[in-house]
């Protein structure tokens, strides 16, 4: 659900080009901008600054540019994502993204790329509108395990906060530990900076008349079955939460990067069975990261007991 686009620094210092792309990237709109190469940044800042040497640029343009730049104050910035590719400075970036066209979803371009999934920049601004530039924000996808990370990953890849709010989840059930072994085997084997994932229940202990989806565990069950799936120096921390002002009901992963939702959980299902899933809007994300925080006023949580650290 999440491009990663290729996109030439020389094209988004242009002025006009810049206007139209700068509000084109980020998690919640569904692609992001490869850090092509390493130092993609730099890379427009000299453009900008040799078109503001030459008056192609004016000082107040430039200087716009710049500040889009800048990372956003103490949290990562969601319209880009990192890459690990080689570089060669010998050639030019149209080049070497042509050499490594395989790694993304799309190249941008104001040179000629011979590559499938290049789109060529036009003075008329018609490649915004090309198939290859635009997302999708929900989909449905198969209940596998397999399936659901996948769709996930371009999220997770380069996020430090992992919280996975799944209401039901029971570890008796293999359903769900098989979908949260995937998550953690994926960042472990792509080499996240992750060492700790949130996993947040409702409480077994609350119990409500006629709920019949209701966890049933214990914590010595839950430990005995989420230890194992955990590497060397990894860590579980379970928040199990009781009804305050709503019920939990919503599964999201929530991340510092952005969030999704998953209409019918973080399980598996049978072989053929489907569920909706769709990235959040910046401000939803935020209202729900929030809420799930000990001090929240919509569930209840004490820290002491509810939050439970399986190493």
């Amino acid at each position: 659900m999440i491009k990663e686009i290729a996109l030439d620094p020389r094209l988004f210092a242009q002025w006009p080009h810049h206007l139209l792309l700068r509000d084109a990237f980020g998690v919640e709109k569904g692609r992001v901008i490869s850090a092509f190469p390493k130092k993609w940044r730099g890379h427009v800042r000299e453009e900008v600054n040799r078109l503001e040497a030459s008056g192609e640029l004016g000082p107040v343009k430039a200087q716009s540019l710049r500040r889009w730049l800048e990372a956003p104050m103490g949290a990562p910035d969601s319209r880009m994502v990192s890459c690990k590719l080689a570089y060669d400075g010998n050639k030019d970036w149209h080049l070497n993204a042509e050499d490594n066209q395989k790694a993304f979803d799309a190249i941008l371009s104001d040179q000629e790329i011979e590559a499938a999934n290049a789109i060529r920049a036009d003075e008329e601004h018609e490649y915004v509108r090309d198939p290859k530039f635009s997302t999708e924000t929900q989909r449905t996808i198969q209940r596998r395990s397999n399936v659901i990370v996948d769709s996930v990953w371009p999220l997770l890849r380069d996020s430090k906060v992992v919280k996975l709010v799944e209401p039901h989840f029971n570890p008796r059930k293999t359903r769900f530990c098989d979908v949260l072994e995937a998550m953690l085997d994926r960042l472990h084997t792509e080499g996240s900076v992750v060492r700790e994932v949130e996993l947040h229940v409702r409480n077994p202990d609350e119990k409500t008349p006629n709920d019949f989806d209701q966890p049933s565990f214990t914590l010595d069950e839950m430990k005995k079955k989420l230890s194992p799936l955990l590497r060397t120096g990894w860590s579980l921390k379970v928040h199990l939460w009781t009804r305050g002002r709503e019920k939990m009901h919503p599964r999201y992963l929530l991340t510092d990067r952005g969030g999704i939702q998953i209409d019918h959980g973080w399980d598996e299902g049978e072989p053929n069975e489907t569920t909706p899933i769709m990235l959040m809007e910046k401000k939803r994300w935020e209202q729900e990261i929030a809420r799930y925080q000990p001090g929240t006023t919509d569930f209840k949580l004490d820290p002491a007991r509810d939050i439970v650290l399986i190493e």
